[in-house]
């Protein structure tokens, strides 16, 4: 079953500083404890949040902060993994490539699900299903248009999302072939300052546009500008306000892969993260 309250070293969990009440990114690469006992943060002893509190760490910046809180304006309605392509040079689905034992796009579904956001979490997989989600209870979104590429995998999270009576807010989108955890790429994003039309995008050595916060409101356009024969991401986003959000260089070989070597590469920088924070 997919296990949102599962202990473990290499995740992060969102709880409230018991001074304040904000929201804040707890990283388990810092400060590893054992949860399942608990329900939810709120059950934990307060000397513990207050020391999580006193010691918390951003993994995206490499050094001891005192700004990791959830304080964007932007609203978060939902969470969508593209994972619609065909995989040519992998050579094989990415969403099914082994990591730590387990299916990639299972990876990232309990990773989400981990971070108890509360929200839907949209599979943009085209026509593909996977066994691996059976128990999740993710939504699976339909393309707009079938084989035209990521930007209908995001158009039809978009339009899934406004249909099933969401308005307004934002969707948290990502590809299967990250391995950036998505608490990091989240705690990256949620501090753009968007307005509800703006989109907020993580920048490496160049701009990743799948790895993103996209205001729900643009479902209807984006849909139209598929349809009409629209392909490029960013000729679409171009017609948005996008706030560019910088991630460290570390995270670079992570942000996507497209053939076996890059998903090595990929793992060895993450491992080696892992350590340095460890």
């Amino acid at each position: 079953m997919c296990s949102a309250g599962r202990s473990t070293h290499q995740g992060n969990r969102y709880g409230r500083c018991p001074h304040s009440g904000d929201r804040i990114l707890i990283a388990y690469w810092v400060w590893p404890v054992p949860t399942a006992p608990f329900k939810s943060l709120q059950m934990w002893p307060k000397f513990l949040l207050e020391l999580m509190w006193q010691y918390r760490y951003s993994l995206g910046s490499n050094h001891w902060t005192e700004d990791v809180r959830m304080g964007a304006t932007a609203q978060l309605k939902g969470v969508a993994i593209l994972c619609g392509g065909h995989s040519r040079r992998m050579g094989t689905d990415k969403a099914l490539v082994d990591f730590e034992g387990m299916p990639l796009l299972r990876r990232h579904v309990e990773a989400i699900l981990g971070l108890n956001l509360d929200v839907p979490i949209y599979i943009s997989s085209g026509t593909k299903r996977y066994e691996t989600l059976d128990e999740c209870g993710v939504v699976y979104a339909p393309d707009v248009v079938a084989g035209a590429g990521p930007l209908s995998g995001l158009a039809g999270a978009l339009i899934t999302a406004e249909e099933s009576g969401t308005h307004g807010g934002h969707l948290f989108a990502m590809p299967v072939d990250t391995l950036v955890p998505p608490e990091v790429l989240l705690d990256h994003l949620t501090k753009a300052r968007l307005d509800t039309s703006g989109a907020a995008l993580i920048k490496g050595q160049r701009l990743h546009p799948v790895h993103g916060l996209f205001p729900i409101s643009a479902a209807a356009a984006l849909g139209e500008f598929v349809q009409s024969g629209g392909r490029a991401v960013m000729g679409f986003l171009e017609t948005l306000h996008i706030e560019e959000v910088a991630i460290g260089e570390e995270w670079e070989s992570c942000l996507n892969f497209n053939y076996p070597d890059d998903f090595v590469a990929a793992r060895d920088a993450l491992a080696q993260i892992i350590s340095l924070n460890s």
